[in-house]
């Protein structure tokens, strides 16, 4: 099927590139686009602002949108003086500061959700190990997990020593746990 996108494309659009993707987007969000098929890609081509900081960025879209109900462009080398205090207005900072700690705390209550379950699971394996006669620690398995978890929070650009801390913190929870669990009478 031809597309009639592609063909306006190719005849209106300055090419920068002598073979583009001609990808149709349908949208995109953070670090990905999808086409018109619903196929989703990494976007390596993003501008300058979808790069450093992702599509649709919600902080973002609330800013343009502020800064619209004002004025739109008038000069990119300054030779209009523009109200600059209202960017960093501090009842803008609070009520951003607010909308941040709001998503922290959702985030927040995320994570020990995640963790409860997490240690539901410790519990579960604590009863396994006691049927079957199974030290708590496993120095192969938490080897694995200390370097398989600090390779992926490294990557998500984390620092080593909060991951260790973190995993250490988890971890011995998990032990405690489990070492309720093989001195119970259950």
């Amino acid at each position: 099927m031809k597309s009639v996108s592609k063909d306006i494309y190719k005849k209106y659009q300055a090419q920068t590139f002598p073979y583009p993707s001609l990808l149709e987007v349908k949208e995109a969000k953070g670090s990905y686009i999808k086409d018109i098929y619903g196929k989703k890609y990494l976007d390596f081509v993003a501008g300058v602002s979808a790069c450093s900081i992702g599509h649709s960025n919600k902080n973002v879209i609330k800013a343009v949108k502020n800064q619209l109900d004002k004025y739109s462009h008038v000069m990119v080398y300054g030779e209009y003086i523009q109200d600059i205090a209202q960017s960093v207005n501090n009842k803008d900072t609070a009520s951003s500061l607010k909308d941040l700690r709001c998503q922290i705390d959702k985030l927040d209550d995320k994570l020990i959700d995640v963790l409860q379950d997490r240690m539901d699971l410790a519990e579960l394996i604590g009863v396994d190990k006691k049927t079957n006669d199974i030290t708590i620690l496993q120095p192969e398995r938490w080897k694995y997990i200390l370097e398989d978890r600090l390779r992926k929070g490294v990557a998500k650009g984390l620092s080593d020593e909060f991951i260790i801390l973190l995993l250490r913190a988890i971890h011995q929870e998990s032990i405690n746990i489990q070492t309720r669990v093989m001195n119970s009478n259950k």
